[in-house]
């Protein structure tokens, strides 16, 4: 039984803020990399990325819609407001990384 939070078959690792998400299937591997917390994939973190989080949370987005691999800012395995909240943290300069970068 995997650990909360994990997903087998699934690796996400956090260099500098960037995140390389892969997802194995069999011989197909899926690969995704960009900033960790881009949730619109603009290139840049911010309020806009907190609203697609929250419109993903509240059922309003699909995960299809939204860079899932780098929204889970946090890194609890789920996209929720609680990534919202450190995105708009991260916006306002409160915090200067996530806590799923360390």
């Amino acid at each position: 039984m995997p650990a909360p939070g994990t997903v087998p078959g699934i690796t996400v690792e956090y260099v500098r803020g960037l995140v390389s998400f892969a997802h194995s299937l069999g011989a197909l591997t899926i690969t995704y990399e960009g900033l960790l917390g881009d949730a619109n994939s603009d290139g840049v973190v911010d309020y806009v990325d907190a609203i697609y989080v929250l419109e993903y949370d509240a059922k309003l987005r699909t995960a299809d819609e939204l860079a899932y691999g780098l929204c889970d800012v946090n890194g609890d395995g789920a996209v929720d407001y609680v990534d919202a909240i450190f995105i708009l943290e991260y916006d306002a300069k409160l915090i200067t990384k996530f806590p799923a970068a360390v």
